[in-house]
């Protein structure tokens, strides 16, 4: 995981030797990269696509400031699992991809605010 880490912090630095410091980087993974030393070490502007197992426990951030005393919160409310997610079917459109000449079937989340899958922004490394 050092290693991946010290990767995206080099990365990261060479996007902002070459004029680009708000480029976003997207680390696409498997499940092996899925863990918290990793998620915690990742640099700003970096996001980080694993797979994870369907039954993962996740929990929101916990509330900013909290009000009394003794320890301060780990964890905020019980987050949907991965599986719970998926089984929601909404936000999500179908999308293909052609990818070594055979066709996969797969979902993309819709988000308000990202371009739609035809009008994306040409690639980083095109440029």
């Amino acid at each position: 995981m050092r290693a991946a880490a010290t990767f995206l912090k080099w990365v990261k630095a060479q996007l902002v030797a070459a004029g680009r410091p708000a480029q976003p980087v997207l680390m696409v993974a498997d499940g092996h990269y899925d863990n918290l030393n990793l998620w915690k070490a990742l640099p700003a502007g970096v996001t980080l696509l694993a797979r994870s197992a369907k039954n993962r426990v996740l929990y929101e951030l916990p509330e900013a400031q909290q009000n009394g005393r003794g320890r301060r919160r780990l964890y905020g409310p019980r987050a949907l699992t991965p599986r719970q997610v998926w089984q929601e079917r909404t936000g999500w459109q179908p999308l293909v991809l052609t990818v070594r000449v055979r066709v996969r079937h797969r979902c993309r989340e819709i988000d308000e605010q990202s371009p739609s899958p035809v009008n994306d922004p040409p690639s980083p490394i095109a440029s």
